[in-house]
């Protein structure tokens, strides 16, 4: 991904990170609106057929006047007024200026939030059971002392035994 000084070098480029670990970058054509569109063979990794995992975008550029320059500066603008992109500047619109978008957006926020609140408790719950299972402890043993399901710390087991299978593979 290019770094915060290289967008001379990407400018007007997009790079597609494949889930096998390979970037490949496209150039795109300044023709006045933002298309994003590649073959299909370039958004596949070479070795799987899964489309590609992440796209990376030097968001340094924004200011030469190409599309995705332009779309760059929408992206980090504050006001929807100096935004290049009417549908881009009418959604930003609603959801800073809107009763009803500015409740939606905290309601997404706030979804995200305890989503990541809840990603965070089944972490720490993995990591405690499987300190305690490695201690030798039955997963009986392990559910009363951590004041959960039988089941749910056999789960937690057999999720840790496939993950090393899969790492040793």
């Amino acid at each position: 991904m290019p770094r915060s000084g290289d967008h001379e070098r990407s400018r007007g480029q997009i790079a597609l990170n494949g889930p096998s670990g390979t970037t490949v970058k496209f150039p795109l054509p300044d023709t006045g609106t933002p298309k994003f569109a590649f073959p299909a063979d370039a958004l596949k990794s070479s070795q799987e057929a899964r489309p590609c995992s992440t796209i990376y975008v030097n968001g340094e550029c924004r200011d030469a006047g190409t599309d995705l320059e332009k779309l760059m500066h929408d992206f980090f603008c504050e006001d929807p007024r100096d935004m290049h992109y009417p549908v881009l500047a009418e959604r930003a619109k609603y959801f800073k200026e809107d009763e009803q978008g500015m409740e939606a957006m905290c309601r997404a926020f706030q979804e995200v939030w305890d989503d990541g609140r809840q990603e965070g408790r089944d972490e720490k719950t993995r990591e405690l059971v499987e300190a305690v299972l490695s201690k030798g402890k039955s997963p009986e043993e392990t559910a009363e002392l951590l004041n959960l399901a039988v089941d749910e710390v056999r789960r937690i087991a057999e999720q840790r035994k496939a993950e090393r299978v899969t790492a040793g593979a």
